[in-house]
């Protein structure tokens, strides 16, 4: 029995040690073991660079829209514009002198006197018995003054009778008469109608039915001119 016991015992220390070693090489394997290598085939990661910000396209200016013609483009000539006032033929542009010489007087005396200078224009009302008309007198010369009598003149306004080459004249006339004569106005607004003829600028006004009430003209010029008083 104890031969027996003995021999137990030895198998027993036997075994132990056999199972410390064991797993004193296993746990040391695990410590040990190297890192695996990194791949060669791993490619290396670069940054990607920023992008260049895209250049702004430099801004192109609008084009500037082209102004409508005024009376003041018209070329600087004056025709020769035939009108009859009162039955008297006349043709603009024309001497204050010759216009009296048919019978027409100033309203006032004095303002036949007054001094024009260069580029300017004077206002005045004329009368012959009981016709009345009332003018633009300007003096057009370019190196000298003269009085408003020996002005010219460049216009007249609300005429009671006049009438204009073709049988245009207030009251008869129409709208479809002038275009028929002049063709088509050069504008037109609130009862008007414009035109642009031997460098005059020319207004009529229609009544409710086309019809020619009045008329107004002078030189398409006026603009550069002062209307002194």
């Amino acid at each position: 029995m104890k031969i027996t016991k003995h021999k137990i015992l030895s198998i027993l220390l036997i075994v132990s040690l056999t199972l410390t070693v064991i797993a004193g090489c296993s746990s040391g394997a695990g410590n040990d073991a190297p890192s695996p290598p990194a791949s060669e085939d791993t490619p290396e990661v670069t940054p990607e660079p920023e992008a260049a910000p895209t250049p702004k396209p430099e801004e192109t200016p609008a084009p500037t829209p082209e102004t409508s013609p005024s009376p003041t483009d018209t070329p600087e000539i004056l025709g020769d514009l035939d009108i009859t006032v009162h039955s008297d033929a006349i043709t603009l542009p024309m001497p204050l002198e010759d216009f009296l010489s048919l019978g027409w007087e100033s309203q006032k005396s004095e303002p036949l006197e007054k001094t024009l200078e260069m580029k300017q224009m004077y206002w005045h009302m004329f009368v012959k018995g009981d016709l009345y008309v009332h003018l633009f007198i300007a003096n057009l010369s370019e190196d000298q003054s003269c009085t408003v009598q020996q002005g010219t003149i460049v216009g007249l306004e609300f005429p009671q009778v006049w009438e204009l080459p073709g049988g245009i004249k207030p009251g008869v006339s129409t709208k479809d008469d002038l275009i028929a004569v002049y063709g088509e106005p050069d504008s037109e607004s609130n009862g008007r109608v414009f035109y642009i003829k031997y460098g005059f600028y020319i207004n009529f006004m229609l009544d409710d039915n086309d019809v020619i009430k009045s008329l107004n003209l002078i030189f398409a010029m006026h603009n550069d001119f002062e209307t002194v008083s």
